[in-house]
Parts: C-alpha cells; structure tokens; sequence
C-alpha cells in the first residue's frame, strides 16, 4: 500500500482543492440514505461555507492526502480551541474516497479519526457531540471509534464519543 499523510489544513486549503474535494464528495455520497434532510448539496454547500463560521475559533480540516497529493478523505469542521466553559464540540462531514479499496478506506478513515480525536483532546473537549449525516456513517463510526446513540428531546440524531 502506498503511504499517505494526516495534515490539519485551513478553510483556504478546501477553497484552493474545492473542485477536487466537491467531486470526491459527490462520487463518495452519490447513493447515500442521508439523516435528518441532508442532501449532497446541502452538505457541500456546508462544507464550503465553513469559513462563515467565524465565531468558532481555530476550525481547521484533517486532510489525508497521497504521495502523489491527491486528497484521500477528510473530516471538515474540527475544532482546535474551545470556549472556557465548553467540554464538548461537533465535528462536521467524514469521507473517504470512493477510489480506495475497503482497506485502503479503513486505514485513512482510522487515520483522520486519531488525528481529529487527538486535535480535541489537545484543544481540551472531552467529547465530541455530533449528528451523524448518514445511517451508514452511524453504524461505521459507532462500530468503529465508539460513538454511542445519546439522543436528547430535542436532537433524536445525537452520537457522543468520549475523548
């Protein structure tokens, strides 16, 4: 298997790959039942716009990228720093390529998730606090990193990993 790198990237580095990134997502997400009203586009277009979040201090994006430079999968939306008060936080949309092998998926997926995991807990959160956008990436992530069902009155698609 060829190597591959986890970079912590900022929102001008998704605007500078958006082509690249936008068709990755596309082809990744094409036959997806999504969660709670997503689509592909709203997703994308949440994605794009997350520089318009200004009041979240340090989000930044874990990129896993080929030898060649070629995006492999990403978590978009990861917070660096937190609010004094805060002990959890969200963390935005998950891929990996739909080009890789299930291997190969599973070694980038395992990859950005340590990365991210470890930027929060650096940050100081003790949990992540998320929607998950798609039934399939809720059976991944709680089979795979531990995220366990926590829905509350008012959010039925909240999933919880303690850092």
């Amino acid at each position: 298997m060829k190597k591959f790198v986890i970079e912590l990237v900022e929102h001008s580095f998704i605007i500078q790959r958006w082509d690249e990134i936008e068709a990755l997502i596309v082809n990744a997400f094409n036959e997806s039942s999504f969660n709670d009203g997503y689509t592909v586009e709203s997703l994308l277009r949440e994605i794009l716009d997350a520089d318009t979040k200004q009041f979240i201090e340090g989000l930044k994006h874990v990129i896993a990228l080929s030898e060649e430079n070629k995006i492999l999968g990403s978590c978009f939306c990861v917070p660096t720093s937190k609010m004094d008060n805060e002990t959890g936080a969200d963390v935005g949309w998950f891929f990996t390529s739909s080009e890789l092998s299930q291997l190969k998926k599973l070694k980038v997926a395992d990859a950005i998730m340590t990365k991210v995991h470890e930027e929060m807990r650096k940050a100081g959160f003790q949990q992540v606090i998320t929607d998950m956008g798609t039934q399939a990436g809720a059976k991944f992530f709680s089979k795979r990193f531990g995220y366990i069902h926590s829905p509350i009155a008012e959010q039925s698609n909240r999933w919880i990993k303690e850092l």
